[in-house]
């Protein structure tokens, strides 16, 4: 899942910028994880996992490398909503990861919004957190699995236990700013503020 989350950050990414999507799909993800954990599936840890893509890129089902030159920070207190709000609002998104409790894959499956319940966790699960209302009870914008699962914060600050705030270069438009009309070395000032 950490991979499949680079990948749908990447493509949001773009998205925002109005570039073409990154021809990234299922086998192009498998291939990736099974090349970077070199076959043995038992998950990624995501600060290692960002490094890696930083330095190396990562291939689409094209063979096109994204990512190289990200630079990333891990946000200290990611159950702090107001930083997570801020950390969407100004790169786009929040590339998380979260202790994955045993019914939240039936909670899933049925469409029905995370919540806090009874029950052990599975170990961790990434997601990618890209819209945030403060105002209401369910959050949309956890993308996991192909789609959008909504997440009550409540949830959130109870399972969360990463959150990272990436630049990618593939953010940037063509005048050298991001959709907010940031540049490159703004967008580098704002990652203390999330940080600390």
């Amino acid at each position: 899942c950490g991979v499949a989350g680079i990948m749908h950050a990447i493509m949001i990414y773009c998205a925002m910028a109005g570039r073409a999507i990154p021809n990234f799909t299922q086998q192009s993800a498998i291939d990736f994880y099974d090349k970077y954990t070199s076959g043995d599936d038992s998950g990624v840890v995501l600060r290692d996992l960002l490094k890696y893509i930083s330095a190396n890129g990562i291939p689409d089902a094209d063979g096109v490398l994204h990512g190289i030159g990200m630079a990333y920070v891990r946000m200290d207190h990611p159950d702090n909503l107001d930083h997570l709000s801020a950390g969407i609002h100004l790169f786009g998104l929040v590339y998380g990861g979260i202790q994955f409790p045993d019914y939240a894959m039936e909670l899933f499956n049925e469409g029905k919004p995370w919540d806090i319940a009874d029950g052990p966790n599975e170990g961790g699960h990434c997601i990618d957190i890209a819209s945030r209302d403060s105002k209401a009870t369910v959050q949309q914008g956890a993308l996991t699995w192909g789609r959008d699962q909504p997440t009550t914060d409540r949830f959130w600050i109870a399972q969360a236990d990463e959150a990272w705030i990436i630049i990618d270069p593939e953010m940037m438009k063509d005048d050298g700013c991001d959709m907010l009309g940031y540049d490159l070395p703004t967008l580098k000032t704002y990652l203390n503020l999330v940080q600390s």
